[in-house]
């Protein structure tokens, strides 16, 4: 897989916990702020080899602990032409609730997470479930990619990514599976990147 193809994103914060980590690889990433991956990661430009070296130097700014989010570029700024996609995008976003303590929480694929970075013992633990291919039924699109359909996408795509926060997660899971909505472009995407056309880990479960 060519790196140039990935957008990279840090997440800094404190945890050690096994548990907690373990939680984050199995479960995803929790967001207090909705479908924003801005509002809790930060975009980083890595090229082959760099990415020791970055996450050294990012280590310390919002935490000793730095997890790595690695996601597709096609997902989130898919190429279109004339308001034609030529790369079907894929949500990310499991929400989970609107109102509450927490207020509006989402979590992120944990296919999509790639690892994280201990910076106490300069060590980096891989994600068993990563895949650049991940379960995208039930899932709401994040801020960044439906503002990208906006911008070069046709009104069609705008409205359906649009209309995907209306509903809670069972629903569009539900309605996901039943008209078999993201088969092709799963296939597509297991393709080419080179994964099994079964994934091993289902984020949904």
């Amino acid at each position: 897989m060519n790196n140039d193809e990935f957008k990279y994103y840090f997440h800094g914060t404190n945890i050690t916990d096994p548990n907690i980590v373990n939680g984050v690889f199995n479960n995803g990433l929790i967001n207090y702020r909705g479908n924003d991956m801005m509002s809790t990661m930060w975009p980083m430009e890595i090229h082959e080899g760099e990415l020791g070296k970055k996450m050294k130097e990012y280590s310390g700014t919002k935490g000793s602990t730095v997890f790595v989010i690695k996601i597709p570029k096609y997902y989130l700024y898919p190429k279109t032409i004339n308001g034609e996609l030529q790369q079907p995008p894929m949500p990310i976003w499991k929400h989970l609730s609107s109102s509450g303590e927490h207020g509006d929480v989402s979590q992120l694929s944990p296919e999509l997470v790639y690892g994280v970075y201990f910076a106490e013992n300069d060590s980096f633990l891989p994600n068993p479930n990563y895949s650049p291919v991940h379960n995208p039924n039930g899932l709401q699109f994040d801020v960044a990619q439906i503002e990208h359909l906006m911008n070069y996408a046709s009104e069609d795509w705008i409205r359906f990514a649009n209309s995907r926060n209306n509903y809670l997660y069972d629903q569009l899971l539900q309605s996901d599976e039943k008209t078999h909505m993201w088969d092709d472009y799963v296939r597509i995407y297991n393709e080419h990147f080179g994964v099994e056309s079964e994934n091993k880990h289902n984020s949904q479960k």
